[in-house]
């Protein structure tokens, strides 16, 4: 039976969108992967970099929640949330090892605050789990990039 990864807490607490990862985005840097995710957003200027430079993952999420959200966000935001994850292992060489030491392991992003759509709710059971399904895309696709 292949290995399931229930939360990303603990060792596996660098799976997770709030762990501090620099992403350098031309001449922007963001703390974590949250912070480039919740910036993506807007279309707002200000809002953006309010969020982007925001002292935490916690608090861009909050002012991510505030800002005047694009139109077409929920068509693009599993693009920007994929580029996110992709920026945060290019760009650091040990989290890139980490993620491959997962090896072919279940990443299930559990959580009990009732996020559905990104992870998948504990308490009850159910979740769509999108961001573990996208961190084992790009796993696999290191790992076929390392054989070659």
């Amino acid at each position: 039976m292949e290995k399931v990864i229930l939360e990303f807490q603990d060792e596996y607490r660098f799976l997770s969108n709030f762990y501090p990862s620099i992403i350098i985005v031309g001449d922007l840097r963001f703390g974590t992967v949250e912070h480039y995710y919740q910036s993506a957003k807007t279309n707002d200027q200000d809002w953006f970099l309010k969020i982007a430079w925001a002292k935490s993952p916690g608090q861009a999420k909050k002012l991510g929640r505030q800002a005047p959200v694009r139109e077409d966000w929920i068509q693009v935001r599993d693009k920007f949330m994929l580029q996110g994850l992709r920026y945060k292992f290019q760009q650091n060489d040990k989290l890139m090892k980490k993620l491959l030491d997962t090896k072919n392991a279940l990443l299930v992003e559990g959580n009990r605050w009732g996020d559905i759509y990104w992870g998948f709710d504990l308490r009850e059971g159910i979740g769509q789990n999108r961001l573990g399904q996208m961190l084992m895309f790009i796993r696999h696709q290191y790992q076929k990039e390392k054989k070659k």
